[in-house]
């Protein structure tokens, strides 16, 4: 039994159960549990202190507990989770459990449906495609729902803090030994030839690389400590074999062929078919979504999927499902709940630290928008934003402005750039901190 079907049954339990799906976090956990792996060894690997870890998967097991009905610890995980599916299995056909059409898709995948198309065939002619785009947009969730198609996942989760992530020579000889049952070698170039002709030999396999960025430098190249990470991508570009990155960040290295899929905001249609679903069962259930809070509230969030998630679940447990109250509390203080700030602060602290000049232009453009009373999503000109660089030499703005794309703080499109409300609303509070 593949682990993606695992956690894949463990997220529908919880989604079933509590109306939220798991996190990177407890998705990382059951994988890593399943494999035997200590907590200590969960927080090394994912770059949390331990006690954290432990906290997390405390709260997991009780959540699964509750939805199972049966008593959920680390070390029973395996059997309970496996015959419970074996259960489930009997009632329904393995083939309607375990496999999704690109038309059977659940709510989580709700406006999604072309992307996976699209990625589908990108792959099809590109050895290594790079799912692009701003925390919380639903990049994993595509790589994920991609891979199912696949009898073999090499996956590898990219630790958030720099200094935990796993060396790249510890990846290949594990994916050797748990997918592979073959043994690595100290000579890292013999391991990658071992990995290469196993997976010429298992065709249906698939490499996921999630959350990329924090290997990678300012430039986009990968940091000194992970320079052999080029090698092995090097190698498997060389098979026939899918490889999937997910990551904020672009990545610019010259050795490799990769082609960026900047993956789109999801549109109001989308947002308006998962609301509905939502919202069928609370006492507002029948209001018309087509007006212009639900419009109001895409544009401010940028189509974000992991905020349509939070506001639609904080406007039914707030407000019963009234999104004309939720909005009229809210919409003062985008980034009022913490779940909403973090999909935003992590990045820019990230360009913060990395690049210094990008990072006093993105505090102007929030600064500039206030004192002008255009707080909007509007699109922006290039010459508009590099009005905001007259410090900075005229040979960098350009690259000043590729950097704000490629750390997906802007998004580029057809020569204009956006920036969304809810950024706008942080540019402006560190606006205030920074010049």
């Amino acid at each position: 039994m593949r682990i993606e079907q695992v956690i894949e049954y463990a997220d529908q339990l919880l989604y079933d159960q509590t109306g939220r799906h798991l996190n990177d976090l407890q998705s990382y956990i059951i994988q890593q549990s399943w494999q035997g792996r200590t907590y200590g060894q969960v927080a090394t690997l994912a770059g949390y202190s331990e006690g954290h870890v432990k906290d997390v998967a405390s709260q997991l097991w009780k959540l699964l507990s509750n939805a199972l009905g049966e008593r959920i610890t680390k070390g029973n995980l395996r059997s309970r989770l496996i015959n419970r599916i074996k259960r489930t299995l009997k009632k329904a056909s393995a083939a309607s459990f375990l496999s999704h059409s690109q038309t059977a898709l659940t709510l989580d995948f709700i406006g999604r449906e072309q992307s996976l198309t699209q990625l589908n065939s990108l792959c099809q002619r590109q050895s290594i495609v790079l799912i692009q785009g701003e925390g919380g947009l639903g990049k994993t969730t595509l790589a994920r729902r991609y891979c199912q198609q696949f009898d073999r996942v090499l996956e590898l989760l990219i630790a958030k803090e720099p200094g935990y992530i796993s060396p790249v020579e510890s990846v290949v000889e594990e994916w050797l030994r748990q997918h592979f049952n073959q043994s690595s070698s100290k000579d890292f170039g013999i391991a990658l030839s071992r990995l290469k002709a196993q997976l010429e030999q298992h065709k249906n396999s698939v490499v996921l690389i999630d959350n990329l960025e924090p290997a990678l430098d300012g430039n986009g190249q990968f940091a000194t400590a992970h320079r052999r990470s080029v090698e092995l991508l090097r190698v498997l570009s060389m098979t026939k074999t899918a490889i999937i990155i997910t990551s904020r960040d672009r990545l610019c290295e010259p050795s490799l062929k990769v082609h960026h899929y900047r993956l789109p905001y999801l549109s109001l249609s989308a947002w308006e078919r998962f609301f509905s679903a939502h919202l069928k069962q609370t006492r507002f259930g029948e209001q018309d979504l087509r007006t212009t809070v639900l419009k109001d509230m895409h544009s401010a969030y940028g189509g974000n999927a992991k905020a349509m998630e939070i506001v639609c679940m904080a406007a039914i447990e707030e407000f019963a499902g009234d999104l004309n109250s939720y909005w009229q509390a809210h919409k003062t203080n985008l980034l009022g709940s913490a779940d909403l700030k973090n999909l935003i602060v992590d990045q820019i602290d990230r360009l913060r630290d990395l690049d210094a000049e990008a990072y006093k232009v993105f505090c102007r453009l929030g600064c500039d928008r206030a004192s002008n009373q255009t707080l909007d999503s509007q699109p922006l000109t290039a010459e508009a934003i590099q009005a905001l660089m007259w410090d900075i030499p005229l040979e960098r703005q350009r690259r000043t402005l590729n950097s704000l794309c490629d750390h997906s703080i802007l998004r580029r499109q057809k020569g204009h750039y956006r920036l969304s409300l809810a950024a706008i609303a942080e540019a402006t509070v560190r606006s205030s901190q920074h010049d």
